[in-house]
């Protein structure tokens, strides 16, 4: 284990769920198995292993996952949804105690506004009533705030109290758009460690992107003000060679060729596309937005000699026909079809058939 200050820290490792959006990583049930084989031998604490409700494929991944696996906590991800969580639930049923549904709900203006049309005490009862459903399920919750790194700390503070009280273990506090910076993060956390009168009954968990190159940055900025886990996709190896501790999570030495990335790297149908932080050739590539800037941290701009890009990933559902619908418009389109934008869409073997109107999370 990583020892930080007398402190366990759990690694969340979500390559086969979130890992899955970037273009070119889509993986087929045999391959997440494959993953999640070399991921428990590694020592990861959680694993994400899928959406369950968006798609048959995802679920029987989950549960395959949940199946061939021994020692970790097997995790599906779920919305606030009455059919989602008893999806999640049914996936993961083969994991006994090891169980984990990972419940999300949006909660920054922005998203409240053009993803949700919801109010604030209407997404906090959302979240309050799954979190009971989930928990009746299931041995352990966690409750993700999506976008909380642009959400009001009070209103944070408040709903993240509220679904602790309904039987929330584990409270995710995710940076979705990867734009805060390492001391707004640390504030961000200190904020709720201080704000929130029974924060001390769960484990603080944080969620970095890597828009802007700073989510190893983020996420030691996080442990500092004390949270316990850090999650991401394909564990980066910056963050554990910061925690000093590499090689016991590793079993021994540095050699990255077990690690997960490069199971994915090196699969027959070709390498991942390579996706760089903040300036790269393609910069600020997502799964399709509900509004304007709600998944991207910046507004879209060709960089020089490229165009913009658009990805249309495996759990677009609603999100691809209506932008499709609108001409791209915001999106360096004029809202009639015209603009300069390149649309990528890698077909994921395990989401053939989308669920409506899941979007992006988290």
């Amino acid at each position: 284990m990583i020892i930080v200050m007398k402190e366990h820290i759990h690694i969340f490792d979500t390559t086969l769920r979130d890992g899955e959006q970037c273009p070119g990583a889509a993986m087929n049930v045999e391959q997440k198995i494959q993953v999640a084989m070399q991921l428990e031998t590694l020592g990861v604490d959680i694993i994400e292993a899928g959406f369950p409700v968006i798609s048959d494929g995802d679920f029987r991944a989950v549960r395959a996952v949940a199946e061939c696996t021994e020692k970790s906590r097997v995790c599906g991800l779920a919305r606030c949804v009455e059919k989602d969580i008893i999806a999640a639930h049914e996936a993961l049923k083969a994991a006994g105690e090891r169980e984990r549904i990972h419940l999300v709900v949006a909660t920054s203006p922005i998203h409240r506004k053009y993803k949700l049309g919801k109010s604030r005490e209407q997404i906090r009862n959302m979240a309050v009533k799954s979190v009971a459903m989930a928990s009746d399920l299931c041995g352990e919750v966690q409750f993700s705030a999506e976008d909380a790194s642009r959400t009001e700390p009070e209103f944070l503070a408040e709903i993240v109290e509220s679904v602790i009280d309904a039987g929330a273990a584990v409270i995710n506090i995710p940076d979705t758009v990867g734009y805060t910076m390492p001391e707004e993060y640390f504030r961000l956390i200190s904020y709720l460690k201080s704000h929130v009168p029974n924060v001390d009954r769960v484990r603080l968990s944080v969620h970095c992107h890597d828009d802007m190159g700073m989510a190893v940055a983020n996420s030691l900025a996080a442990i500092r003000a004390g949270a316990q886990i850090g999650g991401r996709a394909a564990l980066p190896l910056q963050l554990l060679h910061a925690l000093e501790h590499p090689a016991v999570l590793y079993g021994g030495g540095d050699d990255v060729a077990a690690h997960p990335a490069v199971l994915v790297q090196s699969r027959p149908d070709g390498p991942v596309v390579p996706l760089r932080a903040a300036g790269g050739e393609e910069k600020l590539l997502r799964p399709a937005p509900q509004g304007p800037g709600d998944h991207r941290p910046v507004p879209v701009q060709p960089l020089p000699g490229g165009p913009a890009g658009l990805v249309l990933g495996g759990g677009v559902g609603e999100v691809l026909r209506h932008h499709l619908h609108h001409g791209l418009g915001g999106l360096g389109g004029d809202g009639g079809g015209g603009g300069v934008i390149q649309v990528v869409h890698r077909n994921s073997p395990t989401r053939n058939f989308p669920c409506p109107g899941a979007g992006n999370v988290i």
